[in-house]
């Protein structure tokens, strides 16, 4: 069952308006490449990012006790959806401004 996201407001801003069409090859590489770059609090933000996205799509159950992180702990083209790539690029362009 699909619910409205409520509980975190980044994810719900960034979810606005999302692109019909994937990222292009270049975006994606930036993101992976970017991703490994973060500071240890931005890394947190999206990892809550990608857990909003499961528990929304995905019936995910975030536990703060006991961590499992959504979709086996990937970003890629197999468990990332295109909107969720879309999320996390929106993050990455707030982040490097």
């Amino acid at each position: 069952m699909k619910t409205q996201g409520n509980s975190y407001g980044l994810y719900q801003t960034l979810n606005q308006n999302i692109p019909k069409q994937d990222l292009k090859a270049a975006q994606k590489t930036h993101i992976l490449e970017k991703i490994n770059s973060l500071s240890r609090r931005e890394t947190e933000a999206v990892v809550m990012l990608v857990c909003e996205h499961a528990r929304i799509h995905e019936d995910f159950v975030y536990d703060p006790e006991n961590i499992t992180l959504p979709y086996e702990g990937s970003f890629d083209k197999k468990t990332a959806t295109f909107d969720l790539r879309w999320i996390i690029s929106r993050f990455l362009e707030i982040v490097e401004k």
